[in-house]
């Protein structure tokens, strides 16, 4: 059985090879006696939902999960990229091809493929862009992470990065303002611009136009869920007016992560967007830590597999197909109670949980319920 605690992965975007604090609280009363959840003594965590997204914070919630769950996490000193046995490095895909002229092939999503598992169309950017703007916060966080670790800095003494973030991402949607400084710790300055998807983006366009009159390619980034939403057809002829307003300055890129492999794929294409060739050597970082925390799970040799089961903060279970579930199943080695349910489509009863007895409990810390309401304490 693991170690019973209570884990709360800390709010804050930091680069996985900085590391990151974990708070670790254990409860001097005797939980079992509530009942519930409590019963059979599992090991309960909280994490950032927010990492569960396409963001180098999402290595930093695997280190905090594996010491959650297995303990100090594995030392990588000894390890180099090159010495990795082949079919031990994980697996990823280029999503980005430099051509001959200097212009980039960039895999992503339209209309025709979506839902996919890998994107397969493919959008021209004729150089690096100069300016990004940006729809989803995770997507500001990894350029935010390629650029700490560009500079050799740490969130919160980061002068360079700081202000090259923001010279890089000229625009924001409203949602991702909000998310960036409630889930990531990042705040937006006033220079930027804040827009919504839909009618206000279409004028926006003409913005991005006066910007392209200098010259400068721009390059958006959206979740490829808009183009499968309600609002894909506001979308599509969003997308197409502002392409064809600026005379094709501005691309779009649609980006979709499902596994850790894909999240390393945009974090490597969207360096190369932006022209930051530093990506490699944080992957191959990452590459490293992912080695070496299978390796040492392997060694630990245990009888059976933990079991987890992952909650959301609106009560629904956690399947397959989602980067939590991929990280804690193919990397930890876990087996997901809720496994055979998709994405997060579905919630498991109370009595399916409690006849499972899971190992090891995990919420999200922006789930409002006291512990004792998530846990099914009785009243």
């Amino acid at each position: 059985m693991v170690n019973t605690k209570v884990i709360a992965v800390a709010a804050v975007a930091i680069l996985v090879v900085a590391g990151i604090g974990i708070y670790v609280t254990t409860s001097g009363d005797d939980d079992t006696q509530k009942g519930g959840f409590y019963s059979w003594d599992p090991t309960v965590l909280e994490v950032n939902g927010a990492y569960s997204n396409s963001t180098p914070s999402l290595l930093t919630m695997l280190d905090d999960l594996y010491e959650g769950i297995y303990g100090n996490l594995p030392s990588t000193d000894n390890i180099d990229i090159n010495s990795i046995p082949s079919e031990d490095l994980w697996p990823y895909e280029k999503y980005v091809t430099v051509n001959d002229d200097g212009t980039l092939s960039v895999r992503t999503y339209n209309s025709s493929s979506t839902g996919k598992t890998a994107p397969n169309a493919v959008t021209s950017i004729e150089s690096t862009a100069e300016k990004v703007v940006c729809y989803t916060a995770a997507y500001v966080d990894t350029i935010y992470n390629i650029l700490l670790s560009y500079y050799e800095e740490d969130m919160g003494n980061s002068p360079k990065a700081d202000a090259r973030l923001w010279e890089i991402v000229v625009g924001v949607s409203s949602d991702c303002k909000s998310a960036l400084e409630s889930d990531f710790n990042i705040k937006v300055p006033s220079s930027v611009l804040i827009f919504d998807l839909g009618e206000k983006l279409v004028t926006y366009s003409e913005q991005l136009a006066n910007e392209c009159a200098e010259d400068e390619n721009i390059v958006i980034f959206m979740t490829e869920y808009n183009i499968r939403s309600t609002n894909a057809k506001i979308t599509e002829e969003t997308v197409n007016s502002i392409e064809n307003n600026t005379n094709g300055k501005v691309k779009f890129v649609f980006l979709l992560s499902n596994s850790l492999s894909m999240v390393l794929s945009n974090t490597e294409m969207i360096g190369s967007i932006l022209g930051i060739d530093y990506t490699e050597e944080f992957i191959n970082d990452a590459l490293v830590d992912i080695y070496a925390i299978k390796s040492e799970i392997k060694n630990m040799a245990l009888q059976e597999k933990y079991t987890v089961y992952v909650e959301t903060a609106s009560g629904k279970a956690a399947g397959s197909g989602n980067l939590i579930t991929n990280l804690l199943t193919e990397i930890l080695d876990m087996d997901n109670i809720a496994d055979s349910l998709t994405l997060m489509e579905s919630k498991l009863s109370d009595e399916q949980i409690i006849n499972s007895q899971p190992d090891v409990i995990i919420f999200y810390s922006n789930d409002s319920r006291t512990m004792d309401e998530k846990m099914r304490v009785p009243v």
